[in-house]
């Protein structure tokens, strides 16, 4: 696999990059695609991807719980591709907690009183 050597906008780290446009994937694919992909901007390194993403994230479930904006992100992505650490769920005493981000991306409220529930008072479907 090729990979080319960028560094990070944010932080100034050098990484690894193989989204070459050929059809090869890279270590970002495993993570919600929910940034905007800015060419003059840069590829951002793991770490700072990351951290943007969990931002994003919350304050995308944060207008969801307020009525700012309808779940129609979260909602329309894939449920088969494994949680990500920080993201969809952080561990507590060995445990997993699910974020509200993972919740929206399940569609629906299991009624388990989830800590981060975003459903609680709604209705939801996926």
């Amino acid at each position: 696999m090729a990979v080319s050597t960028k560094i990070c906008p944010v932080c100034g780290a050098e990484f690894g990059c193989a989204n070459l446009g050929d059809g090869t994937v890279c270590w970002c694919a495993a993570l919600p695609p929910v940034m905007e992909l800015h060419n003059a901007a840069g590829c951002l390194c793991p770490v700072c991807l990351k951290k943007a993403i969990q931002i994003r994230t919350e304050q995308y479930t944060q207008d969801v719980v307020t009525g700012k904006c309808k779940n129609t992100v979260a909602g329309k992505l894939p449920m088969d591709v494994p949680p990500v650490e920080d993201i969809d769920y952080y561990m507590e005493h060995g445990n997993f907690v699910f974020k509200g981000w993972y919740l929206l991306k399940r569609g629906y409220c299991c009624h388990n009183n989830c800590r981060h529930c975003p459903y609680k008072g709604k209705t939801a479907t996926r």
